[in-house]
């Protein structure tokens, strides 16, 4: 078994309507073509819909290659319609009243990469949030696969001003983390803390 994530549609054109065999051919996260094979005896179509945007397909891994060196062919086969599934759209938040916001910015570091290649892999300068508001609360908007993440604010854009998170932290770690199976905005918290902050001026 295996699990393709960020996925798109080479072609929406080619979804099919009608049951049968059918091979999709898809892009995955990584850039790799592969074709995602419904098969008939699945019984996806017609019930599976069109994914739109990127999207996960868990399935049975296989090859049809007759022509040396044998590199391509690869083939996923989902079993269920619960097998593909969309990505999500996580908010993530962070109130800056009680802290002065350094003229680096703030930034956001995480395992994201896990569930989208294209965002750094626990950088402290790859994601930077905004204060689009004007209410000390800044924020950024990702699109991830469904899962399990773990991450950390950056008062700035080097290791050595994250925040180091007690009381909601992950097992083992002084990290947030969230369990996203939907689009998701995370409550603002202060910066460092598992609470809202208190209400009081903005610190520049």
């Amino acid at each position: 078994m295996i699990q393709l994530n960020y996925c798109q549609l080479v072609n929406p054109s080619t979804w099919p309507t009608t049951a049968g065999n059918h091979n999709i051919d898809i892009i995955t996260g990584n850039g790799d073509t592969v074709i995602m094979r419904l098969d008939f005896d699945a019984n996806l179509i017609p019930g599976l819909n069109h994914p739109t945007g990127y999207f996960s397909v868990v399935g049975c891994q296989s090859q049809f290659d007759n022509t040396s060196p044998y590199f391509d062919g690869r083939q996923v086969f989902p079993r269920f319609i619960s097998d593909i599934f969309p990505s999500v759209s996580v908010r993530f938040s962070v109130d800056m009243n009680n802290d002065t916001v350094s003229s680096n910015g703030i930034h956001l570091a995480g395992n994201f990469s896990n569930g989208n290649p294209s965002l750094p892999f626990w950088s402290p300068n790859g994601i930077q949030l905004f204060d689009s508001s004007g209410t000390g609360v800044y924020e950024t908007v990702l699109n991830l696969t469904q899962g399990y993440y773990e991450f950390k604010f950056i008062n700035g854009n080097q290791w050595g001003f994250d925040e180091v998170i007690t009381g909601c932290n992950a097992v083992g770690s002084t990290n947030r983390f969230g369990v996203f199976s939907g689009d998701t905005t995370l409550p603002a918290f202060c910066f460092e803390s598992c609470s809202v902050c208190p209400q009081g001026d903005t610190l520049y």
